[in-house]
């Protein structure tokens, strides 16, 4: 794999441009910002590993956003919906959701799709079998970033992204990386190396309030930021124990695959890992005497 040298701009502010006067968006506003002042300040770095034909490369065939909407459609392939709420504090309910994914600019953008799919707007209004996904263990319990599963999750897994939808700062524990491939849209991926100054404030980031603002703070203070604005038909890999956040300019489908083979790099980074996360369990603890 090779590293990108794309201007993370190029495309993604077009884009963002035409929901720029809707408030609700204004945390993307702010995400975007904080990315264009490390490239225009020379801290811009984009180089986490990435290859441009990889749907080509995993799948044999360029796959068709229709294919994917179908197997979404019969749960041939259960999707998992990530979302989350931009305006106040408030969690993203499953109502939102669903007006979210089922309002008139999806129809608009998918029109042609849902009539050579046979499929009528009632009938999209399968995502009403979504579910609530069990509560994200622990650290990541703090509700900006509530996703949806329907009940028989497999992996590889498919991601359907909301419009503006930005995913909590964390990191794949456990000895696996991550290949992610952009089937429609596009996405921008920020990642951070788990050195020691970036884990003590992942660390300190889960001892917050559920505020927004708050995650924003620590984001600001982590080191070395990588940034890779991945489009169509890309692939990038996450390696394991990368601290990372996902942001969707727009709409987008994301095919998620688990790589279990980590670089001997990777293997220390894990053992990192686990050691922030003993250390994290005993802070917990420590105020019961449990530790």
């Amino acid at each position: 794999m090779s590293t990108s040298n794309l201007n993370p701009s190029e495309g993604m502010m077009e884009a963002w441009s035409r929901l720029s006067n809707m408030p609700v968006f204004q945390r993307g506003h702010d995400l975007i910002a904080f990315v264009e002042a490390h490239r225009t300040q020379g801290y811009f770095k984009n180089r986490l590993p990435f290859i441009t034909n990889g749907a080509l490369l995993l799948f044999k065939f360029p796959p068709r956003p229709a294919d994917f909407f179908q197997a979404l459609i019969q749960h041939l392939s259960p999707p998992i919906y990530n979302t989350n709420i931009f305006e106040g504090e408030s969690e993203a309910t499953k109502g939102w959701f669903i007006q979210e994914m089922t309002c008139p600019k999806l129809d608009q953008q998918y029109q042609a799709l849902l009539v050579a799919l046979d499929y009528s707007h009632e009938e999209t209004l399968v995502l009403k079998h979504c579910v609530p996904q069990e509560l994200l263990p622990g650290a990541f319990s703090r509700a900006n970033f509530l996703p949806y599963v329907f009940q028989d999750v497999q992996h590889p897994q498919l991601l359907l992204n909301c419009t503006g939808s930005i995913s909590e700062t964390h990191v794949n524990y456990g000895i696996v990386g991550g290949l992610s491939t952009v089937i429609e849209g596009d996405k921008l991926f920020l990642s951070w190396p788990p050195s020691k100054k970036n884990l003590e404030l992942f660390q300190a980031l889960h001892h917050f309030s559920t505020s927004w603002d708050q995650t924003f703070k620590v984001i600001k203070q982590l080191e070395d930021l990588h940034v890779n604005h991945v489009k169509a038909g890309m692939t990038v890999y996450i390696p394991a124990g990368q601290l990372h956040l996902v942001f969707s300019p727009k709409l987008a489908f994301l095919h998620g695959l688990w790589i279990i083979n980590p670089t001997v790099e990777e293997w220390d980074t894990v053992q990192k890992m686990f050691v922030f996360l003993v250390e994290h369990i005993e802070k917990r603890l420590r105020p019961w005497g449990l530790s």
